[in-house]
């Protein structure tokens, strides 16, 4: 229950991370500055959560800091993957079309 909060949080971060980066609109986002982003909102949430978490003794910090990331990484991983791949594929495919257009007029 303590952690609702912080799980509907990360769920609203990865609707908008999707919309900004992979929305309609967004079509010929970066996949590198997307997992950019990803990448220091984990960071970001990582520290705000060992911060939080700092009440327990040194050892138990430790083991819980390991646990922690790895549930973190897996949620975001989880949530953000098909979207990725998405985009990987979208960029392929652009790229694919401007070798294919760049050959068609030289």
């Amino acid at each position: 229950p303590e952690s609702a909060v912080m799980v509907q949080g990360m769920k609203n971060f990865l609707f908008h991370w999707k919309q900004r980066n992979y929305g309609d609109e967004n079509e010929g986002s970066s996949v590198s500055g997307a997992a950019s982003s990803l990448n220091t909102y984990c960071q970001s949430t990582f520290e705000s959560l060992t911060k939080s978490n700092k009440t327990h003794s040194s050892s138990g910090v430790l083991e819980d800091s390991s646990k922690l990331r790895r549930s973190l990484e897996s949620f975001v991983y989880g949530q953000a993957y098909q979207t990725i791949l998405k985009g990987i594929e979208s960029s392929l495919e652009r790229q694919k079309n401007n070798n294919v257009s760049d050959a068609l007029f030289t």
